[in-house]
């Protein structure tokens, strides 16, 4: 690997992204949702699980990072 990849794999990890456009007031399940590489922090595969279930505050377009504080139970 090139350093520019080694510190984009160092940067970049997987989080929870929408594979859907979701609606506020939805609730987020594990088929709304992709893992992929980006540097904006969110909901890790680790922790997915304790967000699955929870209502969106807000709409979330389709390949925005899930974060948790769009959500609440």
């Amino acid at each position: 690997l090139t350093l520019d990849q080694k510190d984009y794999l160092s940067k970049s990890k997987q989080f929870a992204v929408a594979n859907k456009k979701i609606k506020s007031g939805e609730v987020l399940r594990k088929e709304d949702i992709s893992f992929k590489r980006t540097t904006v922090p969110g909901i890790s595969r680790k922790d997915i699980n304790q967000y699955l279930n929870f209502k969106l505050k807000k709409d979330i377009s389709y390949d925005d990072t899930i974060l948790p504080e769009v959500l609440e139970k």
